[in-house]
């Protein structure tokens, strides 16, 4: 994930500059290439009045990993100077490396959580909806697992946290669990559409991102330095 001159790599999570370079150099870490049907160069191409394809390159410069990150964007005006402008935000943006975008977490955080959020990611462009259901079940599974909540509906479950969960995220979450209701269940006739925009799964996918990291990595990281300044004393 690109944010601003720094990239957020998807294979480690390591956030590293991007660096560019007119020649070839090992701290290169971005290149971009933009093509059309008539030519392909390097930042730049013959006619930029007309549409084009950019391709963006970046790679992960720690030893440990490595990575190449590719992504296809569709350039819709190559002579604006704004290039937040000319960057066409539809189903033509497409992720090549890695397919699947998702924000590595530690192994501890429950790996049937992780294969849902994952999925929840791979279909986002092919169909929003379906994605933003799979991040009601994933909600669902984190509530379950974490709170150790069973039985009944996710409605039952989010009413069942409302004391151990901040009232702004339990309205988030519950908006969540209204959206994803079409999918979760099939008795509603299936000429009912639900239309979910691409904007709003990835907005439930942050959501599921922060809720990971707020309840398995944030508490795992300070249970084990609480346990670390227990020790100091032994």
């Amino acid at each position: 994930m690109i944010n601003n001159d720094k990239m957020v790599c998807p294979f480690c999570g390591e956030t590293y500059p991007l660096t560019t370079s007119s020649t070839t150099s090992i701290h290169q870490s971005y290149i971009e290439y933009y093509f059309n049907f008539s030519c392909f160069g390097v930042r730049g191409i013959a006619d930029k009045s007309k549409e084009a394809f950019r391709i963006t390159m970046t790679k992960c410069p720690y030893k440990k990993c490595g990575k190449p990150t590719i992504t296809i964007d569709h350039i819709t005006d190559m002579a604006s100077d704004n290039k937040e402008a000319y960057i066409d935000n539809s189903d033509l943006i497409h992720q090549v490396m890695p397919k699947c975008n998702a924000k590595p977490f530690p192994k501890y955080v429950p790996q049937h959580i992780i294969s849902d959020y994952r999925e929840a990611i791979t279909v986002l462009d092919m169909s929003p909806k379906a994605s933003a259901v799979l991040s009601r079940r994933c909600i669902d599974e984190i509530i379950t697992n974490h709170f150790g909540v069973t039985g009944g509906s996710l409605y039952d479950k989010i009413n069942a946290i409302k004391n151990k969960v901040s009232g702004k995220l339990l309205d988030a979450i519950d908006s969540l669990r209204k959206i994803g209701n079409l999918g979760a269940h099939l008795k509603i006739e299936s000429n009912v559409i639900v239309e979910v925009s691409k904007e709003e799964a990835k907005a439930f996918l942050w959501l599921i991102e922060y809720i990971i990291d707020e309840w398995y990595v944030q508490e795992h990281e300070k249970a084990e330095m609480i346990e670390k300044i227990a020790q100091l004393e032994k």
